[in-house]
């Protein structure tokens, strides 16, 4: 799925690929998790940034609740 929204385009993973990709994440290593929750705070805090910029993000795109641990 995605969504144009003025000049930006995005895209949301398949419902059929989102179960191969959560079994790859459990084979990553302590390391990369850090790694990984710290690609999504400076995300989160970019994302803030956009909120009054000219690329504010998917308005149509279901928010989709993130996988438990």
């Amino acid at each position: 799925m995605s969504e144009k929204c003025e000049k930006w385009t995005y895209f949301q993973i398949h419902r059929d690929y989102r179960k191969i990709i959560r079994a790859l994440a459990q084979f990553s290593s302590e390391a990369e998790e850090t790694h990984m929750a710290a690609d999504a705070a400076r995300a989160s805090q970019r994302l803030a940034m956009r909120e009054h910029s000219c690329c504010p993000g998917p308005k149509l795109l279901a928010v989709r609740k993130l996988a438990k641990p």
